[in-house]
C-alpha cells in the first residue's frame, strides 16, 4: 500500500519541523509534499530548503 501525505503552508515556523519530523518518519521523506504558499520568514524558508534535501517533496509558489 503506497501513501501520500500533503500539507500546504505559508510561514508555519513551528509547526512545519515537527510535521516533517512526524511525518517522516511515519511514512519516509520522499512520500511527503509540501505546498508553500508564498512564506517570507527565512527560517521557514530555510527548513525547507532542508527538508528537499532529506527527500521531501517541496513545490514553491
Amino acid at each position: 500500500m503506497k501513501f501520500k501525505v500533503v500539507m500546504m503552508q505559508k510561514n508555519e515556523e513551528l509547526l512545519l519541523p515537527v510535521w516533517i519530523a512526524y511525518f517522516s518518519h511515519l511514512f519516509g521523506p520522499e512520500n511527503l509534499y509540501v505546498f508553500d504558499n508564498g512564506s517570507t520568514l527565512p527560517a521557514v524558508i530555510d527548513q525547507l530548503k532542508h527538508a528537499e534535501v532529506k527527500g521531501v517533496n517541496v513545490f514553491w509558489n
